[in-house]
């Protein structure tokens, strides 16, 4: 999928140098019709580059989960937090990272939605662009 993206992508720019292109501006009727093309594929590139940020952050994310030796680290520990201390301070600690996991868990949830949100909106973008092209 990422590869027909990178090419509506590819194609988006191509339209924009028509666009600025003498030629062009000159041809009113294609002027317009490419215009209404890039306009078409604006939402979709958009789409597509928060898409790639959620993604590489996601994919991060699990790298870090995955790879972190340090576990304050790998759970989000604050530095502060990761020292001794009184044992009514080390329960605070306790619960405040119980939720910073549970905040961090729900914080990936939402990016995992809308990752998947943004999939789904890429491909009936792309389905309703691949049936406006064909008529």
């Amino acid at each position: 999928m990422l590869e027909k993206l990178e090419a509506v992508y590819a194609h988006f720019k191509e339209i924009e140098l028509l666009l600025s292109s003498p030629e062009i501006s000159s041809d009113i009727q294609r002027f317009t019709k490419l215009n209404k093309e890039y306009r078409d594929l604006e939402e979709i590139v958009e789409s597509y580059f928060k898409y790639k940020n959620l993604f590489h952050r996601i994919v991060e994310a699990k790298d870090i989960l995955k790879n972190e030796k340090d576990k304050e680290l790998r759970e989000g520990t604050p530095a502060p937090a990761r020292g001794g201390g009184a044992p009514a301070f080390s329960a605070h600690l306790a619960k405040e990272n119980t939720i910073a996991e549970s905040n961090a868990t729900k914080d990936r949830l939402r990016e995992h939605a809308e990752l998947e949100r943004l999939q789904r909106t890429l491909v009936e973008d792309q389905a309703h662009r691949d049936t406006r092209l064909q008529t």
